[in-house]
């Protein structure tokens, strides 16, 4: 048996199960089963040692659970949404080493189950009185 008959004798056989395996990852991706928005997963990133323990969305309000690692008191000034048009109405003081829940209302998401992502204009002032500016990562989906 000659090399190229062995080749064309080989895609025949096996070339078959490759077609097949790339028009079942396609149906799959047609179809929505493969979308990255079905295994996103939630994000919420502020800053080393401001860490975003819990985030969660309706239509009107974003709420986070936010734990001060910072090693002193923090007191958080603003935080603003562009996109959903909101932002905190008066500010909030963590203690170090607590948590604190921050609801952010009056905003204007999409409907249930959509996915969110967006950036956060979020301003904190330290124990030293300094201001920090930051932006603060949300992914999650509307309940």
């Amino acid at each position: 048996m000659e090399k190229g008959q062995a080749a064309i004798e080989f895609l025949l056989t096996y070339g078959w199960v490759i077609l097949v395996f790339i028009v079942a990852i396609g149906a799959l991706l047609y179809f929505g089963f493969l979308s990255p928005e079905t295994f996103g997963q939630e994000q919420c990133e502020i800053v080393s040692g401001l860490d975003c323990k819990d985030v969660r969305a309706t239509g009107t309000e974003l709420t986070l659970v936010i734990e001060n690692n910072l090693g002193q008191d923090v007191f958080i000034q603003k935080i603003n949404d562009p996109k959903g048009k909101c932002s905190l109405e008066e500010g909030k003081e963590i203690k170090n080493s607590e948590e604190a829940t921050i609801v952010i209302s009056g905003c204007k998401y999409g409907s249930k189950g959509e996915r969110l992502k967006t950036e956060l204009d979020f301003e904190y002032q330290s124990s030293t009185g300094l201001d920090h500016s930051e932006k603060a990562g949300i992914v999650t989906y509307i309940e």
